[in-house]
């Protein structure tokens, strides 16, 4: 299995996805602008944990390329509304696959990802997996 880093957009819509659901996340508030750019800050270093146990090179890599950043929640939707669901269950799959990694699995950040992505896909139209580019299960 290849794993690799989310970009931003994919981080959004799973976090779009965390919000919809709504309370609290990983013990923080979704509906706190500052709680969510935390919220995604942790699944993006749970992603780098995975790379890193998935490339033994990775965190000498991550180093060099100075790639890790401050993570800012921006709404991927905006007032269109389009294929939002279908769209967030895409996204938290993708971040759940390439978080899959060595023990990642068995931590409870992982737990509430899948969590979301099981919400994610109820929210989702009926078959929208079918269209995924990758293997779900």
């Amino acid at each position: 299995m290849s794993a690799f880093l989310v970009q931003d957009g994919t981080m959004d819509r799973v976090l779009w996805a965390i919000i919809k659901q709504g309370g609290t996340f990983a013990g923080l508030d979704v509906n706190l602008a500052a709680d969510r750019d935390e919220i995604g800050e942790k699944r993006y270093a749970m992603n780098h944990s995975a790379l890193a146990q998935r490339y033994p090179n990775y965190d000498d890599m991550r180093r060099a390329t100075a790639e890790v950043g401050t993570y800012k929640y921006v709404d991927p939707f905006g007032k269109t509304g389009a294929r939002e669901s279908w769209s967030a269950a895409e996204a938290c799959h993708c971040l759940q696959y390439q978080c899959s990694e060595g023990d990642i699995q068995d931590t409870p950040l992982y737990d509430e990802l899948v969590a979301v992505t099981d919400w994610a896909d109820d929210a989702a139209p009926p078959g929208f997996d079918k269209f995924l580019a990758w293997d779900t299960a």
